[in-house]
């Protein structure tokens, strides 16, 4: 339930991050927030 609400908080903020920036330099930030929440998933399993 709340991996659920996790992953639905992750998706809108990184929707967000995609309408509102579209730069290469935030592209990289994206994926910086994407390797964080897979080693922060991997790591509470």
């Amino acid at each position: 339930m709340f991996l659920s609400a996790w992953h639905r908080l992750l998706y809108i903020y990184i929707k967000y991050i995609i309408v509102m920036n579209k730069n290469i330099i935030n592209y990289k930030y994206l994926y910086f927030i994407l390797f964080y929440f897979i080693l922060f998933f991997v790591l509470n399993i």
